[in-house]
């Protein structure tokens, strides 16, 4: 019969991966987005939901580490979350910059729209 913790600590590792790779993606939209001089509504909404994203990641690793009896691996994971950390806290320098360089400007047209698109439950990655 299966370990039940053991099979709970492997999903646990799964959904921080999954996290990870949410976080890499919005990042990623984020950048482009800005880069493009895309929605500013749409960029603030991606921020928000990539910062819940990573309050539930830094908890699921926090109750890992707990669990961790690996010390190489506990610093393996420490260390890449604190790169996720460091990419949210970049990130958000460039949205507060781009908001800066547009404050003043009308909303665009196509805000709406593509405010729509990115809160669509189908396009934006759940944590669940």
């Amino acid at each position: 019969e299966p370990d039940t913790a053991v099979i709970e600590l492997e999903q646990k590792k799964k959904l921080r991966t999954k996290m990870r790779t949410q976080l890499t993606t919005f990042f990623k939209v984020i950048n482009e987005t800005v880069q493009q001089r895309g929605s500013r509504t749409a960029v603030t909404t991606l921020l928000e939901q990539a910062s819940s994203v990573m309050k539930a990641s830094n908890a699921l690793n926090d109750e890992l580490e707990l669990n961790s009896a690996n010390d190489e691996d506990y610093q393996k994971q420490f260390q890449k979350q604190l790169n996720y950390v460091k990419s949210l806290a970049d990130t958000k320098e460039i949205v507060e910059e781009y908001l800066r360089e547009r404050m003043g400007e009308a909303p665009s047209v196509i805000s709406n729209q593509i405010h729509q698109q990115v809160v669509t439950p189908s396009r934006t990655p759940s944590i669940h």
